[in-house]
């Protein structure tokens, strides 16, 4: 019957009654309501589906029944086909990650057939690095018919896989060696003494004054440098940008510091770098009046311990685990780290304001950017406590006491009463548990074991 509505009636009157049935405590209710979905998203628009439709759908994996996490998972691949572009990736790679790991052996085999019948919505690095070890997990699979899936699945993401890299490789061209400039990464050699690279190397590099706040492990490698003991080989090309007549880093910041300290004692007077073409992203592009002074972000440099921090990580997704280990390793010990156990992901902000992500949801990073946009030249608007849940949930406090979160109602009900936020973590089932500047805390479904622990550690000691 819905072909026959008009798609104004079906945003403005229908579809916004039927929503409620998401939430509705009866379980029939709530999954009739996930089946309709199919027929609805090709008639809501686009922001609609973005917005409303999609976090719902997550959401839903996280439900009790375990018929209706199948039947969501279902219904994002039915109407993959009219989902928004931008969004169609990370919701399946969501989805189809929960599905994986579902106790419910039909759940698992949707979210195989699932990814078999969208193979062709992801690129192949997503296939390979994102998709494929979920799909392995399974040839192993206590249940029979879901093993026998995962063969199959496998089979044919190899093949598509396969063709996709093919098909790329016949588009490249036969040339590799391009002219200087004329490619989307070159090498070139800067000289310190170029009036442009000179004046504005340490003042006009994005978020330069990063360097400044980790000032003791740097000077070990300037040392190491100095003496002789490590060659300037050794350490990895930074790669630049320009942006008109200036050069800006799009990485290396650190080593431009050593580099410089290099160039003032008179021990280096070029460097070799890698030139690309590519855009700086808004938020690496930190300077507000194009490099003439520059700031300190973060904590003060006195407040740094002088040993060398380590951060050892296990993570299901080996180069997920790869990436957050090499971001890591320039840098300082990181002011923020937040895990995505949806997808495998995580997001690690730097006491120099910058950060970096791996499968985040796209809402948290939208949270991030905002809070960016809300800084000022003076005082910067870094992340003080952050956390991300199953099912798309996550919670953003910033320096300037600004917050931002996606979770149930329970959850935003606690956050807006009582004292600051100070701490925040999610458990399944839409459980949280939260600590305020006063010292005093909240929870709700968490695991029993921690919930008798958490009660003993209020109670006073004899």
């Amino acid at each position: 019957m819905i072909e026959f509505l008009d798609d104004a009636l079906i945003n403005d009157k229908i579809f916004p009654e039927c929503v409620n049935g998401f939430n509705d405590s009866n379980g029939p209710i709530r999954e009739a309501t996930v089946k309709s979905m199919i027929f609805f998203v090709p008639r809501l628009k686009p922001k609609t589906v973005e917005n409303r439709v999609l976090k719902l759908l997550v959401k839903m994996m996280q439900d009790p029944e375990a018929s209706i996490r199948t039947n969501a998972l279902i219904c994002v691949g039915r109407v993959a086909g009219q989902l928004p572009a931008a969004s169609v990736s990370q919701t399946l790679m969501t989805v189809i990650g929960m599905g994986l790991k579902d106790g419910f052996p039909p759940c698992r085999g949707a979210a195989l057939q699932t990814l078999s019948h969208t193979a062709t919505v992801f690129s192949p690095e997503e296939l390979a690095q994102r998709l494929l070890p979920g799909v392995c997990h399974r040839l192993v699979d206590p249940d029979q018919g879901v093993s026998d899936l995962a063969f199959n699945t496998l089979t044919k993401l190899q093949e598509s896989i396969r063709q996709m890299v093919e098909e790329r490789r016949n588009a490249a061209p036969a040339e590799v060696h391009m002219p200087r400039g004329t490619g989307p990464m070159d090498r070139v050699y800067l000289w310190y003494d170029d009036t442009h690279v000179e004046q504005t190397q340490v003042g006009k590099f994005n978020t330069s004054t990063a360097l400044l706040c980790n000032v003791l492990l740097l000077d070990d490698t300037l040392e190491e440098l100095r003496s002789g003991k490590t060659r300037i080989s050794a350490i990895p090309q930074m790669c630049v940008v320009r942006v008109g007549d200036w050069w800006f880093a799009y990485t290396g910041n650190r080593r431009l510091w050593v580099f410089r300290n290099l160039e003032e004692q008179g021990l280096l007077h070029t460097i070799e770098v890698q030139v690309t073409n590519d855009e700086v992203p808004r938020r690496m592009f930190t300077t507000k009046n194009m490099g003439t002074s520059v700031r300190v972000r973060g904590r003060p440099a006195q407040q740094f311990a002088k040993k060398r921090y380590s951060m050892h990580a296990s993570l299901c997704d080996p180069r997920v685990e790869q990436s957050l280990l090499n971001s890591s390793y320039d840098s300082e010990d990181p002011d923020c780290l937040v895990l995505n156990p949806d997808a495998c992901g995580y997001l690690l902000f730097k006491a120099d304001g910058s950060w970096k992500q791996r499968n985040m949801p796209v809402e948290f990073c939208d949270a991030m950017e905002e809070a960016e946009e809300e800084e000022d030249d003076e005082e910067g608007n870094d992340p003080v406590v952050a956390a991300c849940g199953c099912g798309g949930r996550y919670y953003l406090r910033c320096e300037n006491d600004s917050e931002r979160w996606s979770a149930s109602k329970s959850f935003s009900k606690a956050i807006k009463e009582g004292a600051a936020v100070e701490a925040v973590a999610f458990a399944p089932n839409n459980g949280y548990w939260l600590r305020r500047s006063d010292g005093s805390t909240k929870w709700l479904r968490l695991p029993g074991s921690l919930e008798c622990a958490l009660e003993r550690s209020l109670k006073p000691k004899p």
